[in-house]
């Protein structure tokens, strides 16, 4: 999936065995992941909301109260925030749109 390109494989292992990869991006990847482990998916409602749980912890160390970002802008911010809304999507019904952590991760890459 060409979405998915986002993350440097070699880079963002190597970052997550030296434990440098922020909380938020690692519960990012395990809310779009989650569907696709059938240990976690099967004990979902749905498949396809099986990373419910990882999306809203990811989304309260990202987010305060009132939806401002608290992260600092970062390639990891911008990663994770597409990761979520690629999560939204899949996880939503499809006559739904949801776009709003896109903007956010544009905003927190330009400031690079």
């Amino acid at each position: 999936n060409p979405q998915r390109m986002i993350l440097h494989k070699p880079s963002f292992s190597s970052a997550l065995s030296l434990n440098q990869v922020p909380l938020y991006l690692v519960l990012a990847v395990c809310a779009l992941a989650a569907p696709l482990c059938k240990s976690v998916a099967s004990k979902a409602q749905h498949a396809r909301l099986a990373g419910v749980p990882y999306f809203q912890e990811a989304l309260n160390l990202m987010f305060d109260n009132s939806g401002r970002l608290l992260c600092e802008p970062s390639v990891s911010t911008a990663q994770a925030l597409c990761l979520l809304e690629m999560h939204e999507v899949a996880a939503s019904h499809s006559w739904t749109r949801h776009y709003r952590y896109f903007g956010e991760s544009v905003r927190a890459a330009a400031t690079l």
